[in-house]
């Protein structure tokens, strides 16, 4: 990523870069592109509506985070799994009406809040075929992790595995989201090159949101 790009390593000329808008600062710009993808297409893949309850596991990672803010802009309800605490707090901050403690009986809870199932399960994290239980009849399920339709052990829900696709139209798109105050990227912590080794060690810690490394 330079001072002018917005990427995610390109397979091809011009593919996976955009122009990084005035408003859009290159740290936020670089932990967006490739998360902000994943968690846009996984939204587009369920298309929630505002009479729609969606449960979003892992919602405090970056793909988890930015997925919860588009459901929410489409008045969908999120149930978004955390640990309780900081976690919590974080994604109500996003919008998320209901929280699970992902450590403990997430069926359990997510019934609590919708017997009936949920409309929609946004997988960036988690077991997916424990969270596709949970739909009702003909609901909608999206894995930005390559869970497909077939290990879901279930006929009667739509489910996709989306391969994050950051075209150049949709990084776009996602900048555009931000600048506007439409969208947050929240970067837990920006490191410097040289603490690369930390950043590492952090990403395998808890945390909320997303890491950055600054290499200019």
């Amino acid at each position: 990523m330079t001072a002018r790009s917005l990427s995610t390593s390109p397979s091809r000329k011009g593919f996976g870069v955009a122009s990084i808008p005035t408003g859009l600062d290159t740290a936020a710009a670089g932990a967006l592109g490739l998360a902000g993808t994943a968690a846009l297409q996984s939204i587009e893949a369920v298309a929630p509506t505002a009479s729609d309850t969606v449960l979003i596991s892992g919602a405090t990672g970056g793909v988890g985070a930015l997925a919860v803010q588009l459901a929410v802009a489409r008045g969908a309800r999120v149930i978004a799994t955390v640990r309780l605490g900081e976690e919590a707090d974080f994604v109500r901050d996003l919008g998320a009406a209901h929280t699970v403690d992902y450590t403990g009986d997430i069926a359990a809870q997510v019934r609590a809040i919708s017997p009936q199932g949920v409309d929609a399960v946004i997988h960036p994290a988690g077991d997916g075929r424990a969270l596709a239980d949970l739909l009702a009849p003909g609901g909608r399920f999206a894995s930005p992790v390559g869970l497909g339709p077939d290990q879901l052990g279930r006929q009667d829900v739509q489910a996709t595995s989306v391969m994050a696709t950051p075209t150049p139209e949709v990084l776009a798109h996602l900048a555009e989201e931000v600048v506007a105050g439409r969208l947050h990227v929240p970067i837990w912590r920006n490191y410097r090159l040289e603490e690369v080794a930390q950043a590492l060690a952090d990403f395998a810690a808890p945390h909320v949101g997303k890491l950055a490394v600054s290499i200019g």
